[in-house]
């Protein structure tokens, strides 16, 4: 059952992209991050992302944290959410970085501002991939260097192939990383 804030956020969204979500797509969308790590920070990272309560350079001059609304990168426009984690232009060859580095792992995927503001993208590994990479752009007012991700992915995998070990599920960590394992060998 939905909160009234959900539906409130969910209608913002939909108004934003100009298309019309399911009611089935909402609740995958709150749960992508679950299904894809154990990772308390970056659950948190995602529902304040998703519920556009994220902090941006507008959110924080509007309360005068800021002494202005533009973007810490690019310095041209306001950095909203979608600005933030999309939109600018030195975070957009970022993510075209990141969806070159997937193909080259043998996973196609399209990173559009809906796949990386909601982290659903059916994949649990590109899910994973897409929720570090916005929490790497969330922590620097430089954009991170692909190699940056790559090594922070390799420690991900490390750290979740440690834990199935201990938890006996090493099948389903096989399943999401595959022969990603092979690639960070």
């Amino acid at each position: 059952m939905q909160t009234r804030v959900q539906f409130q956020q969910q209608k913002t969204w939909e108004n934003y992209w100009a298309r019309h979500f399911t009611h089935d797509s909402w609740p995958e969308t709150y749960y992508a991050v679950k299904k894809c790590t154990k990772s308390t920070y970056y659950a948190a990272l995602h529902y304040k992302i998703i519920t556009r309560i994220s902090a941006s350079n507008v959110a924080l001059y509007r309360y005068k944290i800021k002494n202005d609304p533009l973007c810490d990168r690019c310095r041209m426009q306001l950095d909203t959410i979608e600005h933030k984690f999309y939109n600018c232009v030195q975070v957009h060859d970022f993510w075209r970085s990141v969806a070159l580095a997937f193909r080259n792992w043998g996973i196609h995927v399209e990173l559009d501002l809906s796949h990386v503001i909601t982290g659903n993208t059916k994949n649990l590994l590109v899910n994973h991939g897409i929720i570090l990479a916005k929490s790497m752009l969330q922590n620097s007012e430089i954009v991170p260097h692909i190699d940056s991700f790559k090594s922070r992915l390799k420690k991900d995998m490390e750290i979740e192939r440690y834990a199935a070990t201990i938890e006996g599920r090493e099948n389903l960590f096989r399943k999401k990383w595959g022969s990603l394992v092979e690639n960070f060998a």
